[in-house]
């Protein structure tokens, strides 16, 4: 029997040790299984392993990546706070300090948004042009 501090394990100690270590031999019951694996689709259910390893990884990947860019994106000001004292410091160059800029000149404009939409319509186009070309002729 092993000792610790020069003395033996009592027998609660014991039989802690001797359960633990039967309850890590014990195989694992999951009363959702069933349930769950209704839930999956085919695709999934029916791929080997590797390809189901690798969808694991990447969206754990994906999972690590989404806190980064969060933390990122935390840090940054929002842009009535970045641009406000900017705006207040060049008005106040052409003698326009007494301009509340909150109620008078700031307005967010969101062009890229509004560039990769026309960007995308554009494109939709040219694919229409060129399959209505390619069915005459």
């Amino acid at each position: 029997m092993a000792t610790i501090n020069g003395s033996t394990p009592s027998n609660a100690v014991r039989q802690m040790t001797q359960t633990s270590k039967r309850l890590l031999q014990a195989p694992a019951e999951n009363k959702y299984e069933t349930l769950v694996s209704t839930l999956l689709p085919g695709w999934f259910v029916n791929a080997p392993e590797s390809v189901r390893q690798s969808l694991k990884k990447s969206l754990q990947l994906r999972h690590e990546t989404q806190q980064i860019t969060s933390g990122i994106l935390a840090a940054i000001k929002p842009i009535e706070q970045f641009c406000e004292p900017l705006l207040k410091l060049a008005l106040s160059v052409y003698g326009w300090s007494d301009l509340d800029v909150k109620t008078h000149a700031l307005k967010q404009v969101h062009l890229v948004n509004n560039l990769l939409v026309f960007i995308a319509r554009y494109q939709v186009k040219l694919v229409d042009t060129a399959a209505r070309s390619l069915r005459m002729v």
